[in-house]
């Protein structure tokens, strides 16, 4: 995790400022937000993967 002095410094590039809390609070949202986008990640990632077997013939075969 970053720390908030790191945090600060990226958000203020803008010229805006934030108080500590503040940026507590965009690092939470942005952490629990990038945990969530991992998470849908690997789950389609491994329902992909479920679909895929090659052992069987597939449905859409090509014509002779």
């Amino acid at each position: 995790m970053l720390n908030i002095e790191k945090c600060k410094k990226l958000l203020q590039q803008d010229g805006k400022t934030y108080t500590d809390e503040q940026v507590k609070e965009i690092r939470e949202a942005l952490y629990k937000m990038a945990n969530l986008e991992y998470h849908l990640l690997t789950d389609f990632k491994k329902l992909k993967d479920a679909d895929s077997n090659h052992l069987h013939q597939g449905v859409h075969r090509r014509a002779s």
